[in-house]
């Protein structure tokens, strides 16, 4: 597979990305923290605020994934596990057909899930690359 001189680029913002979320993460627990120790064993006049405090500062705002994107590769195995291997991907789930080609799969990278397969005779889904109509 061919990487690219923008897949860098690309990863770099992603855990940018990754990075902001990682310190804003840490702030909220710090922050939590030091209240907790304010509070000592005289927490009984501060309850609600404490509660409604960690109800914020533990709700991380998700990526909550609304649309689910599907790829169709030549050799799915080949490219899943350069997805593995080169973004961190994991593996969730792989269905394969009686020949070991894959009806469908999907791989979590990041907080994101990609579903993907091979190419299918007919089908109107083209791999990377490929012209429409080209599957085998």
């Amino acid at each position: 597979m061919d990487e690219g001189p923008g897949l860098e680029a690309a990863v770099r913002r992603h855990l940018a990305r990754v990075e902001e979320q990682l310190a804003a993460v840490t702030a909220r627990r710090d922050r939590l923290v030091r209240i907790l120790g304010a509070l000592g064993d005289d927490a009984g006049s501060s309850t609600n605020q404490l509660i409604e405090t960690i109800e914020v500062m533990t709700s991380v705002p998700g990526m909550s994934q609304t649309v689910f994107p599907c790829i169709t590769f030549r050799d799915a195995h080949a490219s899943i596990d350069w997805l593995e291997r080169v973004l961190g991907a994991e593996r969730l789930a792989v269905f394969e057909d009686g020949d070991g080609r894959v009806n469908h799969a999907e791989v979590q990278i990041g907080e994101s899930v990609v579903m993907a397969g091979d190419e299918r005779a007919g089908s109107r889904a083209t791999p990377p690359g490929a012209s429409a109509g080209a599957a085998r």
